[in-house]
């Protein structure tokens, strides 16, 4: 089995969501059972490569 890793920015409530798709970055947020929310932003070009050799069903890392 592959393991597959991307690399995240936390995303804070100044920054704006149309401000972020402007510069090439894709906003998100992780939920968990026990932990709160986290927003953060991804690398566009970085998640399309991710989502390409990953496809739709597997698991993947996120360092914050």
């Amino acid at each position: 089995m592959s393991s597959y890793n991307i690399t995240a920015d936390i995303r804070t409530k100044d920054e704006k969501v149309a401000q972020l798709r402007s510069e090439r970055k894709v906003p998100g947020v992780i939920y968990g059972k026990k932990q709160e929310p986290i927003s953060i932003s991804l690398d566009a070009s970085d998640l399309l490569r991710l989502y390409r050799s990953a496809g739709k069903s597997n698991i993947i890392d996120i360092a914050v």
